[in-house]
């Protein structure tokens, strides 16, 4: 019973803290970012539909990281200064490996041996071992003051603004992908996306 009450629609008093929540769940999901760079390069370095794959996984791997937090899972885990250390660590690399994937491409419909996109694996990686994803998760959780009969609305926001960021930055990608069918400049943009990927995990770690 109280899974199903947590889950009741919220009263009328109740609509305006969920707008607000709405409104800074999309300017988090939307925010640039190194999954938002990573889902838009993809799209753009392998075309719409090999970069599904991905793209769920890493909308899946962020809807398990806000519901840990929903959880309250992200206390227990960022208190420990080495588990922070760690995903970042494991963020890092994987940003890395992805920017290098993304800058040596070929241009959308060439085949080339070794040029698979990224699967849901990776995308479910960088969505889990981010940490600023969990902060930005914790505090947005944390600052509207979540009650157990909210709680089963936010998540279903969240999860929507979640899902609505990675089909739009998916998109942007794909659309850069139609205008990248001559070598040079496929490359050249692909190189740039590369490096904005790698800059934003710069940010990150700085911040």
């Amino acid at each position: 019973m109280a899974a199903l009450s947590s889950l009741a629609l919220p009263g009328p008093a109740a609509l305006p803290e969920l707008a607000g929540f709405a409104a800074a769940s999309l300017a988090i999901t939307f925010s640039p970012g190194p999954s938002t760079i990573a889902m838009t390069a993809t799209g753009s370095a392998f075309g719409l539909a090999r970069a599904v794959p991905y793209a769920l996984g890493s909308a899946l791997g962020t809807i398990s990281v806000m519901a840990a937090v929903a959880a309250g899972l992200a206390s227990l885990l960022l208190a420990e200064p080495a588990v922070a250390t760690i995903l970042l660590i494991i963020s890092a690399g994987y940003i890395l490996y992805l920017a290098l994937r993304i800058a040596t491409a070929p241009p959308p419909g060439v085949p080339e041996a070794g040029s698979r996109p990224p699967g849901p694996a990776g995308g479910v990686v960088l969505a889990v071992t981010n940490p600023k994803a969990w902060l930005a998760f914790a505090a947005l959780f944390a600052g509207t003051g979540t009650t157990p009969g909210e709680i089963g609305p936010r998540i279903l926001i969240l999860a929507a603004s979640i899902f609505a960021s990675h089909v739009v930055w998916l998109l942007l990608g794909a659309g850069f992908a139609r205008l990248l069918r001559r070598p040079r400049v496929s490359r050249a943009v692909n190189l740039v996306l590369a490096v904005l990927l790698v800059g934003s995990m710069v940010v990150a770690v700085r911040g």
